[in-house]
């Protein structure tokens, strides 16, 4: 599987398959990735793919020094049970 970064998504992939995608834009001149969406296949669930594909986001943000602004609801309730990132989150 390889993660594929485009300028507002971040997607997963199994071969030509896609498996999991995270939809984002970015505020405050490009300082704060707003998470809108996060998708797994059908095929794909229940499987862990959504907190792996959402913690390699988190990754990205990280290393770049920047905030996140959950808006997508998987994201949101992952930063709530995973308080080590709390530092990450954007003031509302």
């Amino acid at each position: 599987m390889n993660y594929i970064w485009n300028n507002d998504t971040l997607s997963l992939h199994d071969g030509d398959t896609l498996v999991a995608e995270i939809g984002f834009s970015t505020i405050d001149d490009g300082n704060t990735y707003v998470v809108e969406r996060t998708w797994v296949s059908d095929a794909y669930r229940g499987q862990g793919i959504a907190g792996k594909i959402t913690t390699t986001f988190i990754t990205r943000v990280q290393e770049e020094g920047k905030k996140l602004l959950p808006l997508c609801t998987y994201t949101n309730k992952f930063m709530q049970k995973h308080l080590e990132y709390a530092d990450l989150l954007a003031k509302k």
